[in-house]
């Protein structure tokens, strides 16, 4: 692998994005509504409209043989730059001998515009986990709107705990694009308690970019965006060794003869060396705007005291749809 250091920036990555927030409005376009099944049985709902800038939280409470929840709210304490929306649903059923089976439901449909000021890539994260036992829970997550699933957190009796992680790039502009999230849970205690509950949270970062592993690694390439949405990139290296963080173009998987084992997995366009502290390297990439579908590959080649050469799996950024 040819490697050059670079002391100045180069190419796409010379400065970062000053991203604004994007602007975050929910419409719901199926009513928000929650059922708790006793004696009497209770039922809260929010009409199709315009969600409420604080959002929608609503209750039922059939005790003791049910309950019923269900919050829609933008979520706060974000880094400049970072918006985000948590949906959480619960709902629980309990056997009474005397009053009989307790069950619950909940429902409803939300969809989210996101705008910025100008053109901007957007990074959408969607994150959940659910549980269920007796009942099943299920939230769906369409971008733009299109009728398809992008994202489905599901749970039942026989799939009682997931989770789900997605990440998605998205140019968002004055015109906005919409993100539509289903909800739906229920359960009947008709042989014993039934439970289920779910949480999912989409957070839109301005000015960053979806980023996958790819490709095989004598060494582990990962990434953090915290405390900015600037991903920064790590790899393990013992001190004194040289870590060379290569970006590239063009994907490749190239046997490497001084490395065996080990493999290049992009072209070189620039490197910048890192020298590494407490047996890891770590280099800020730095992201400004990505043309829509244009890959950015990265990897690393860390050289140890000894002179042996070893080099990391490889990240994909895309620029945003």
């Amino acid at each position: 692998m040819s490697i050059s250091a670079f002391a100045s920036s180069s190419l796409f990555f010379a400065v970062a994005l000053v991203a604004q927030t994007p602007a975050v409005t929910g419409t719901i376009t199926q009513a928000l509504t929650v059922s708790a099944t006793g004696s009497p049985t209770q039922q809260q709902t929010v009409p199709i409209g315009l969600l409420p800038a604080g959002g929608a939280n609503l209750s039922a409470s059939a005790l003791p043989l049910s309950t019923a929840s269900m919050q829609w709210a933008p979520t706060g304490g974000h880094p400049a730059g970072v918006a985000g929306f948590r949906v959480q649903s619960q709902g629980s059923g309990y056997l009474n001998f005397s009053l009989g089976a307790g069950s619950f439901t909940t429902s409803g449909e939300v969809v989210l515009q996101l705008t910025m000021p100008t053109p901007t890539p957007v990074l959408v994260v969607v994150s959940g986990t659910a549980q269920a036992f007796g009942g099943s829970t299920l939230t769906q997550v369409d971008l733009d709107n299109d009728g398809s699933v992008d994202v489905s957190l599901a749970s039942s009796t026989f799939s009682p705990n997931s989770q789900v992680e997605a990440e998605f790039g998205l140019l968002v502009g004055p015109a906005g694009r919409t993100i539509r999230i289903q909800q739906s849970n229920s359960g009947s205690a008709m042989f014993s308690s039934a439970l289920a509950s779910s949480d999912l949270e989409i957070k839109v970062h301005a000015g960053a970019y979806p980023i996958s592993a790819y490709g095989p690694g004598c060494l582990s390439q990962t990434y953090s965006r915290s405390p900015t949405v600037a991903p920064t990139l790590h790899c393990p290296a013992g001190n004194g060794s040289l870590a060379f963080f290569v970006v590239g173009l063009n994907a490749m998987q190239v046997p490497l003869a001084l490395a065996p084992g080990c493999y290049q997995l992009t072209d070189v366009v620039f490197a910048v060396l890192a020298l590494p502290t407490n047996g890891q390297a770590s280099y800020a990439l730095l992201l400004p705007t990505v043309p829509p579908g244009f890959e950015v590959r990265t990897q690393v080649a860390v050289i140890n005291s000894l002179g042996t050469i070893q080099t990391s799996n490889g990240l994909l950024v895309v620029g945003p749809n």
